[in-house]
């Protein structure tokens, strides 16, 4: 019954542990991690209108990383390029939930993109 009520606690304490969106935003901005938190602007509508200046920035930063990738094919002549599983995952989750980046991006980077 001891064991029950101390797991039962651990499982509590973890879920309450749990960081916010801005939490989670502040530490992807500070990282550098642009994409991520690009994510969690364009999935939390409020977060984006109290940061708007950061989301702005972290977006931008995506939009230019997407653009490199997806013109690179025409720079080097060849049909596409190979963008590591994870990014690329993550790229396309992106441009799926923003309606302006995937109505921009998404059928290029489709087209141009083989996740390996």
């Amino acid at each position: 019954m001891k064991i029950l009520k101390i797991g039962l606690l651990i499982i509590l304490s973890l879920s309450f542990c749990q960081k916010s969106a801005k939490q989670r935003f502040d530490v992807f901005y500070l990282d550098k991690d642009y994409l991520e938190a690009a994510t969690i602007c364009e999935t939390e509508k409020q977060l984006r209108m109290e940061r708007q200046n950061e989301c702005a920035t972290s977006i931008e930063y995506v939009i230019q990383d997407i653009e490199a990738i997806t013109t690179r094919p025409l720079q080097m002549g060849i049909s596409s390029v190979l963008v590591k599983k994870s990014k690329g995952e993550k790229i396309e989750n992106l441009l799926r939930q923003s309606p302006r980046l995937g109505i921009r991006y998404l059928e290029i980077w489709k087209q141009t993109v083989i996740l390996e």
